[in-house]
This record gives structure tokens, sequence and C-alpha cells, in this order.
């Protein structure tokens, strides 16, 4: 800017300047012409003041004379006496013709039509061009004549000093320019340097207002304001915006020209840690690249994609993704990945409950109806019917537990703690009465009953709900004992949560079968477990009871040695 502008007002001082002295030197020639002009007037009046009898003597003598004194004095003059008829009667020039009539110059024409006569030409006699002066006075004509050449060479020589001085201006004028120019574009410059730091995002850069660029600084102040109110209440926006998405149960990711611009904790989590410096999905690895997949197929098909994904790594688990195109750029794309595992696993238990009830109704229910079936028969004796109606009884006890403990299942699922329930339970008091109820239980199939209760434990439960639990595991730990085997319950306080644990010398449970010993009707032995008449639905019991006084509960068994329950439950305030 300040080059351009020194460059700018160079080039503008310079062509005024040499513009001035083209324009000027007509001007001085003229000028220069009619002063030689002037000086010829002023000598023919000296010339025609001498005496008459000078003249009359010796004209050529004395314009000799005079020629010879004003060439003294440095002034090249030409000096010619003609008589009224324009006849040349004296002449200094030493080529002149004497007698040779002028009349027709012009300058001796104006002489005696109007006293004075001025021209300038050729000579014919000599052939140097001459500025010529007449005057007539006293019936003669004085004629002076000066040679152009040294009208010229003034000219020349004011040319010159002229030529200087423009030199000198010219050399003026590009220092003035170059200050006048850093002057002039300090203000410009500032106000450039802090556009462009507003540009880059700076806006706590303000302008000092003055000068011609005052309104300019104010404008300018107030635009870097109102972009600094819109850049902070966008930020807030984003910050907004952001905590937002990375509080959502789904995973956001959003792409532009094939780069990662978005990508929360969350889906980070469900998908897997991104690598130091990936910035495209193929690059995050093999569950981004079926991210990827299902985003490129949406931007292509310009429609939104939902589909289900399922990725071994992080976790197992199953995601739908769904991906749509934004229509304002079409490079640029948003996938949102919800984890569907538990909508998945629940849909299995579901199917899995579905058919487990209808197998568990089904199977007492075909029992009874085949049995029925044979006592229509009138040929059947007295013993034989009374068999029947035992079975029949027997079936139908095991369909009346097991609708009893459908719906006591679902009464405790949908149910939630109440105040008048959750009061203070004493946990030894619960178990010793649970031990006493089912000691004939226990001596009916030769199980010692033991317990190691420490007084003063209280936990916040429904007494009945805690009966119900203890029956359901003491109960599992006679049944599959082994003959004189041992059962204990023992209580404890730990860290603020009172320990409950059933331990028995039974068959144990195999190792594969301990993550799914709580699931509904899963047996472990399912022929033992329906000859004792067990509905696989106690430890689902069970743990629902546990989890709804916030408690948990864990297993502990190795096969052919015994089993141990372990359940907690925070200690009542």
């Amino acid at each position: 800017m300040k080059k351009h502008l020194i460059r700018l007002f160079s080039l503008s001082a310079v062509i005024s300047l040499i513009a001035a002295f083209l324009l000027s030197m007509p001007l001085v020639q003229r000028h220069n012409l009619r002063q030689t002009q002037a000086q010829l007037k002023s000598i023919l009046l000296v010339l025609s003041s001498e005496p008459n009898h000078m003249l009359a003597e010796a004209p050529d003598t004395f314009s000799d004379r005079c020629a010879a004194a004003l060439a003294g004095s440095g002034i090249d003059i030409r000096l010619t006496l003609l008589d009224a008829n324009g006849c040349v009667i004296a002449d200094s020039s030493s080529d002149a013709s004497i007698g040779q009539s002028h009349s027709d110059r012009p300058e001796v024409q104006q002489a005696l039509a109007n006293q004075w006569g001025f021209d300038t030409r050729k000579s014919e006699s000599t052939g140097i061009s001459y500025s010529y002066a007449a005057y007539s006075a006293g019936g003669l004509i004085y004629r002076a004549a000066m040679p152009v050449a040294n009208v010229w060479r003034s000219a020349l020589l004011l040319s010159l000093y002229s030529l200087i001085g423009l030199l000198a201006g010219v050399v003026i004028a590009l220092f003035l320019s170059r200050i006048w120019a850093a002057r002039s574009a300090k203000p410009v410059a500032d106000l450039t340097k802090i556009a462009t730091q507003v540009a880059a995002g700076d806006f706590s850069q303000r302008v000092r207002p003055s000068g011609d660029f005052k309104e300019l600084g104010n404008a300018l102040n107030s635009v870097t304001q109102e972009l600094s109110d819109t850049s902070s209440e966008l930020h807030r926006s984003n910050e907004r915006l952001h905590t937002v998405l990375q509080s959502l149960d789904e995973g956001v990711i959003a792409i532009e020209d094939q780069k990662i611009t978005l990508l929360t904790s969350r889906a980070e989590r469900m998908l897997g840690k991104v690598p130091q410096g990936a910035s495209t999905l193929p690059a995050c690895g093999a569950n981004y690249l079926y991210l990827q997949r299902v985003i490129a197929k949406a931007m292509q098909t310009q429609e939104e994609i939902v589909e289900e994904i399922s990725v071994s790594s992080p976790s197992p688990r199953v995601l739908q993704a769904y991906a749509v195109h934004l229509g304002d750029d079409p490079n640029s794309a948003l996938a949102v990945v919800r984890d569907v595992t538990k909508l998945h696993q629940l849909e299995v238990m579901r199917r899995d409950f579905v058919a487990n009830v209808t197998h568990e109704l089904k199977t007492p229910l075909t029992s009874i109806r085949g049995y029925v079936e044979l006592l229509q028969d009138e040929h059947r004796d007295a013993k034989t019917r009374a068999k029947f109606y035992e079975i029949i009884c027997i079936e139908a006890d095991r369909l009346q537990r097991l609708i009893d403990d459908l719906l006591e299942l679902s009464k405790i699922e949908n149910s939630e703690p109440k105040a008048a329930e959750n009061q203070k339970t004493d946990l030894e008091k619960i178990a010793r009465e649970s031990l006493e109820r089912l000691a004939p239980m226990a001596q009916n199939h030769h199980i010692t009953l033991s317990s190691e209760l420490a007084p003063g434990l209280a936990i916040q439960a429904d007494p009945e709900r805690i009966i119900q639990l203890l029956t359901n595991l003491i109960q599992n730990a006679i049944k599959y004992n082994r003959p004189n085997g041992s059962v204990t319950v023992s209580t404890q306080a730990m860290r603020g949560m009172a320990v409950l644990r059933v331990q028995d010398t039974g068959i144990g449970i195999p190792e594969e079968s301990l993550p799914r010993i709580f699931e509904r009707f899963y047996r472990v032995d399912k022929g033992r477990s329906r000859e004792l008449g067990g509905t696989g639905l106690g430890l689902s019991i069970v743990k629902h009871i546990v989890q709804l006084y916030g408690g948990d509960i864990s297993v502990d068994s190795v096969l052919g040695q015994g089993t141990v329950f372990q359940v907690r439950f925070p200690l009542a305030r």
C-alpha cells in the first residue's frame, strides 16, 4: 500500500513538473522575443535622439560606431538607417547594399504607417534570421536587428536552468511523496492490520479513529464488536450443542468430504477408541468401516438409511446405525448410532420366555389330560383310578405353583419399594425363622442346617420379601444337596453392607451354567428339577427381590463340592 502510494504521488509530481516545463517553454520563448523587441525599441529611441548633423556627416560611421559600442557591451545588434522612401543609407553589416530599397519589408511598412514596426524573418542579404524593430522619426527610419539565435540561446539557457530546477523539483517531489505517502498510508496500514487480525478471529482489536479515516475506523470498530458478539453467541451455542450431543445415549458422527467433523465420546465407546491422527472413518478401524458403508449408501441414495451392525469389540454388541445425507452439502452426512444389544437380548428373552412358559404349562396339562382320558375308561379298577387321581393332583399342584411363581415374579418386577413396606428388617430374626420353617424338609432329606448370624443387622426391606428370598435359596440348597450334607446360613456387616450367605455341600453347578442360573425357567439338571417339583423361577424371583431393594447377588460353585450364594443389601440407617 505504502509503495503504491509513493509510486502514485511520485508519478503525479513528475508528470505535473514535466507538463509545466513543456507548457512554459513557448511562453518563455515568447517572453524572450518580447524582451528582445523592447531592447531593440530602446536602442532605436536612443539612436533617434543623436544630433542630425552627425547623421548627415557620416551615416555609416555613425551606425558602425553604435553597433561597435553595442557589441562591446555584449549585444550583437545590426543597425540600419533608411531614408523616408525606405532606401538604405547606412548599415553596420558588411554584407549590406547601400541604396537598396527596403520599403517592402514588413517592419518598414509598419514604421511608415504607425511609427513603429516589428518582424522576425531570415535576412535576404545575410541569410541569418533576425528579429527586426523599425522606428520612423525626423524623416529617417531607424532599424535594429538582433539574430534570432541569440534569442533562442537565451531561451535555451533559461530552459537549461528550468531543467535543472525540474530535476531538483523531481527529487524534492520524490522525497515529499515518500513522506506524504508514509503519512497517508499509515492509517490505512493500521486499519488493514487490524482488519486482518479480526479476520483471523482476534475480535479484541480496536481502531483509534482520527483524521480522514475516523468514520471508517468507527465503522470497523462497530463491525468488529458485532462479529465479537456473534462469535461469542455462536461459541456458546456450539458448547450447548456439544454438551447435548455428548450427553445423548446415542453416538453421533458427522463427516464432510470424507473427514470426521464430529465424533461424540458415546460413539467412540460403542465403536472403539479412535487411533491418534485418524481423520477418516476407515482409518479408525473395522467397526467404523461398517458405519462408513451405511453412510456411503445414504449419500448415494439421498435417502435415510437404517441398518443394524454387529461388532465384536470393544465388547460384543448390536448397533443400530441411522445415516442421512445433509442436503446443503453433497459431501456431508450425519450418522446416529444406538446400542440395541439389550433390546435384542430382551427380544430373545421374550421369545424364550414364551417358549418356556408354553412348554412348562403344556407338560402338566398334557399329563392331566392324558390321565383324565384314561379315567374315562369304565373298566379301570379303584386302585388304578386312585393312582391316576394322585398323579393328576400332583400335576395340578405343579401347574398351580408355576402360575403362582409367574404371578409373583410379575408382581415383583412391576413393583417399587413402598414407604410402608420399606421398613427396617432384622436379618438375624428372618434367617432364624426361615431355618426353623424349613427344618422338617431338611430332616426328610437328611440335611443338617446350621447358622452363623451376626446380631443387630437391619436392612430397609419388606420382611415377607426377604423371607421369600431366603426360603428359595435354602430350599434349593436342600434339594440339590447330597445325603448327609449340610446347609449353612451366615450374616455379617461389611463396608456398610449386610452380607447374607447360603452355603451348601451339594452337587454344585457347572461353570458354563453359572451366567444363566438367574434366567427364567433355566435348569441345570432339568430331569432332577422336575422330579423335585421345581418351576425354574426360584432364582429369578430371588434376583428381582435383591434388585428391588438396591442389593446385588453372586454365586460361587465347584462341581461336586457345593455352592455359595452371597447377597448384599445396604444397611438400614
